[in-house]
């Protein structure tokens, strides 16, 4: 369940940002509604961002804890997906989605 909600958040975080942009560009930087001093797409994207690096970790976490439990397959398996959550960081880090 932790490796769908991760793959999820992941691909939405990502593809989201890239849609984000596009809009952006499109209706020459007008934003919409502001929350906060942002604006609401992208205190979602920021969610969704945040939640892809809680699961990654957490993934990471009970897949170290229950290391002995889990197949050889599953773990071959698990291990791109969590690859992936933690470079996921860094890259959140540097487009602004993982910062306060």
């Amino acid at each position: 369940m932790l490796a769908w909600a991760l793959a999820a958040s992941g691909l939405a975080s990502v593809i989201g940002l890239n849609g984000y942009f596009f809009v952006l560009l499109m209706n020459n930087l007008r934003v919409g509604p502001v929350i906060a001093g942002r604006p609401l797409p992208w205190l979602v994207l920021q969610l969704s961002a945040l939640a892809t690096a809680a699961l990654s970790m957490l993934l990471l976490w009970s897949g170290s804890v229950r290391r002995a439990d889990l197949p050889s397959p599953v773990r071959r398996r698990l291990l791109p997906l969590v690859g992936g959550g933690l470079l996921f960081m860094p890259w959140g880090l540097y487009w602004g989605l993982l910062l306060p």
